[in-house]
């Protein structure tokens, strides 16, 4: 009997990954309309991959009938079982009033669900909310701490907010260095120009003009136009 219920779940198993592979070379192949209903008889039967994906086409209703409320079903099904994407679509779902009567509480729920299961960009989403104070009491230490979760995933806009509060704050210029650096060094032109304006003020680091010119240059090169200004009047 035991190996008889293990084949029949390893045999539905089966059935599951190849109606979401083949759900996946339908889309490709841009039969949308087989794709979703692929990906909805695989979700119905428990495939989570299959729920989020079906989930997608109908929020973005591209090249389907978009539907909200049926995205919200399927994101809920594969967000209850650990999707952090699906649960981060949920929360902008509720915070825009997409499919469902606009709920900022709810919303900011389940942008902190997705940002417990890794989601780096709910993470900042809420570093962002609690920053501003718009839609929730403005707190700045709850906000630093989403920050932090976002920028240890290299966030790298988490990154450069936590060095904006760090100089904005209590002036730690030191920990603001470390914050725009890793920025910088991730791409982010902003990082690079707040970095050079610390070595051009000496404020956490030796001051140092060559240096605060070259960073200048890295981000004027990314189209920051104060930093070009700066990188013009440093001789």
């Amino acid at each position: 009997m035991k190996k008889l219920i293990v084949g029949i779940i390893l045999l539905c198993s089966i059935n599951l990954y190849a109606d979401f592979a083949a759900g996946i070379y339908e889309y490709n192949e841009k039969n949308y309309e087989d794709a979703m209903v692929l990906w909805d008889e695989a979700c119905n039967a428990g495939d989570i991959k299959s729920c989020h994906n079906l989930g997608l086409m109908l929020y973005s209703g591209k090249n389907v009938k978009q539907d909200y409320q049926k995205a919200m079903k399927s994101f809920s099904k594969s967000c209850k079982k650990g999707v952090d994407s699906s649960c981060y679509n949920i929360a902008i779902m509720y915070l825009r009033g997409y499919g469902v009567k606009q709920d900022y509480k709810l919303g900011i729920d389940f942008y902190d669900k997705a940002c417990n299961a890794g989601n780096s960009e709910s993470c900042y989403n809420l570093g962002n909310i609690y920053k501003d104070g718009q839609v929730v009491t403005q707190n700045f230490q709850k906000s630093k701490e989403y920050f932090i979760k976002s920028c240890t995933t290299d966030n790298m806009s988490a990154c450069y907010e936590l060095g904006n509060m760090y100089v904005k704050g209590q002036k730690e210029y030191i920990q603001a260095k470390e914050m725009f650096q890793k920025a910088c060094d991730g791409g982010l032109n902003y990082g690079c120009y707040n970095l050079g304006v610390l070595y051009l003020e000496g404020n956490g680091v030796k001051q140092n003009k060559i240096k605060a010119k070259q960073l200048f240059k890295k981000a004027c090169d990314g189209r920051i136009s104060t930093a070009c200004k700066n990188y013009k009047e440093l001789k």
